[in-house]
């Protein structure tokens, strides 16, 4: 039997396949998809399965050898507001509060536009969510909040929720597969991708655009250092993708950034300085901050990247979360993960318990005199609203500090980790990247960690977690409706 060479060519093609089934050796350089979606966590898995249920054909490419990124080891805090929940509870919450709020806690430095598209999108998907199977287990008020909506999920959860879905919708997902580098078509259009595998390249188009959802740069100390020299020094808990390589692919193509300067840790991480494995948000509840030597430096109903900043500031970076038996039982009643560390006051772990402050401060490193007079001034002027740093409320908006004077009293030794970014590529309302023209780039498009503009200087709890998802579904409905590579 004689062979022609486009059959020898065939079958060495599919030998290749079988080897190297991640390799893209069987796809000619012309191999088009719809669209080609860069990062694999939440952002990337939501707009691949919308994308899909609406028709379009999909790759989403992830440079790890797993998906979920930073959405995997998230605290699963989902903000939303007029949720199912909500109205169970009789919660009193709307859209305009949810703006407002998240106005507020970014100082007006983030744009109200994306705001708005995000808090109205953030109910929608949420009620997807749990249409396929999957509900939020409890609700809290957390940092920024007016009134309760941090819904909790396991994020395991949300990943094979939208895992599922685009393996029953035919997503196309290749791990391992790192992209260098995009490339414009003859009329100026970001249409593809070239990822390395090994020595080689390959070049995959996308008929309709690129989505850019690679996460932030937490794990990037060049680009730290640039943007938060003081974030440089926090410890990164994000995932190990992170490392700012969509930013850079998309300020090649002329892409503008945007509060880059707003990069900031999150304090309350136990177990200082390694080894994290807790995090404590009591200081909301009531605790004071304190360095080594035993001074208060920030107040404490700032935003958590404030404090997380101004605690990496201190000596060593070294501080500590101090608090009385009513501010630790105000803590596991706002937040009961509190309860995995300090449900019993006489059996602190990752921490220190004393019947009086003097025998605190001995045991876990911070100087007595200093810390015995700083409470006294605490408990002087901030119940009757003269605290010296201005701490006027226990939380973000609501809350009366009170006097630290019931035992035990506990010692938290906590530091600042760097969890996102919240910054990155300036986009409009259609999740187009825009350059420094702020005209888009016909083609690419950012969603997640990676753009900016809907936080501002700090972020609410849950906004982070819950975007990712929001903006993938949003990303999706602009393509859908004929946002796409055409200029």
């Amino acid at each position: 039997m004689k062979f022609g060479r486009r059959t020898l060519l065939k079958f060495a093609s599919l030998a290749v396949v079988s080897a190297h089934p991640k390799a893209f050796a069987s796809e000619p350089t012309s191999a088009l998809y719809d669209v080609i979606i860069v990062g694999g966590g939440g952002a990337g898995l939501s707009a691949a399965a919308h994308l899909a249920a609406g028709g379009k054909r999909v790759l989403l490419l992830e440079k790890t050898k797993e998906i979920g990124g930073s959405t995997k080891i998230a605290s699963g805090q989902w903000a939303a507001s007029g949720t199912k929940l909500q109205k169970l509870l009789e919660i009193e919450d709307s859209e305009e509060l949810f703006v407002k709020d998240m106005m507020d806690v970014g100082e007006g430095f983030n744009s109200e536009a994306l705001v708005k598209s995000f808090v109205a999108q953030s109910s929608k998907e949420l009620a997807w969510i749990e249409a396929r199977g999957v509900s939020p287990t409890s609700i809290m008020a957390n940092a920024g909040m007016s009134v309760p909506r941090a819904h909790f999920f396991n994020p395991e959860d949300l990943i094979r929720v939208y895992r599922t879905e685009c393996d029953k919708l035919g997503v196309r997902i290749e791990t391992e597969n790192p992209v260098i580098r995009l490339e414009k078509n003859s009329a100026g259009v970001v249409d593809t991708v070239i990822i390395k595998k090994g020595r080689s390249e390959y070049k995959v188009r996308a008929k309709d655009g690129i989505v850019l959802a690679t996460g932030g740069f937490g794990r990037n100390v060049r680009m730290l250092r640039k943007y938060s020299p003081t974030s440089s020094k926090a410890t990164p808990l994000c995932a190990e993708g992170c490392t700012g390589d969509g930013i850079i692919l998309a300020q090649s193509l002329g892409a503008d950034l945007d509060n880059m300067s707003f990069v900031k840790p999150t304090y309350g991480f136990l177990t200082y300085p390694e080894n994290l494995n807790a995090k404590s948000s009591s200081f909301y509840a009531g605790g004071i901050v304190v360095n080594q030597e035993g001074f208060r430096f920030v107040r404490e109903n700032a935003s958590y990247k404030e404090i997380g900043e101004a605690a990496l500031q201190q000596s060593n970076g070294k501080s500590f979360i101090i608090l009385d038996e009513r501010a630790r039982k105000l803590a596991l009643r706002t937040d009961p993960r509190e309860k995995d560390y300090m449900a019993d006051p006489t059996d602190i772990k990752h921490g220190f318990s004393a019947n009086n402050l003097r025998d605190l401060a001995v045991k876990s490193g911070i100087n007595p005199e200093n810390l015995e007079r700083t409470v006294k001034q605490y408990n002087e002027t901030a119940p009757n609203g003269t605290d010296s740093l201005g701490r006027d409320t226990l939380t973000f908006k609501f809350g009366k500090p009170f006097a630290l004077l019931t035992p035990p009293f506990i010692a938290l030794p906590a530091t600042s980790a760097l969890l996102t970014t919240y910054c990155g590529l300036c986009i409009n309302e259609k999740m187009q990247v825009l350059d420094v023209f702020e005209k888009p780039i016909p083609g690419l498009y950012a969603i997640g960690e990676i753009a900016a503009g809907i936080h501002g200087k700090n972020a609410m709890s849950g906004s982070g977690f819950a975007k990712a998802f929001c903006m993938g579904s949003l990303v999706a409905n602009s393509l859908l409706n004929g946002t796409n590579a055409n200029p």
